[in-house]
């Protein structure tokens, strides 16, 4: 005890009562404000990685759509390849002539339907 309190003991035994209830009450406030600044820090921290796992889970989630794209892109180039197919089966102009068109600078969608115009047009020569 502080000589200052020991002295307001003595002197003024209702004033340091009432100091007293103050100082008490003075150091309870400072316990409470520590333990809410220890569990802001904690919040704080919690925030952060949850936002570093925000960002993770957006990055994997942006591989995962340019991958999904990719899919269906080939998806699409594999059904009007089996739509291509199945027209030119049985062509008698189109003959037993070899077609790879894979990697052509035209696809398959192009194909179909350069092979249905010059189908109906039917031309002498190409």
């Amino acid at each position: 005890m502080s000589l200052l309190m020991r002295v307001l003991r003595r002197a003024f035994p209702s004033l340091y009562k009432s100091c007293k209830g103050h100082v008490e009450l003075l150091k309870t406030v400072k316990q409470q404000t520590d333990s809410l600044k220890q569990q802001n820090n904690s919040l704080v921290i919690r925030i952060d990685n949850l936002e570093k796992q925000i960002e993770k889970q957006h990055d994997q989630t942006l591989i995962l759509l340019r991958a999904l794209d990719n899919v269906r892109k080939m998806s699409e180039e594999n059904l009007w390849a089996a739509e291509f197919n199945n027209t030119i089966v049985g062509s008698k102009w189109l003959g037993d002539l070899p077609l790879s068109p894979g990697n052509w600078a035209m696809g398959y969608p192009e194909l179909y339907v350069l092979y249905r115009v010059l189908d109906e047009a039917r031309p002498q020569k190409i």
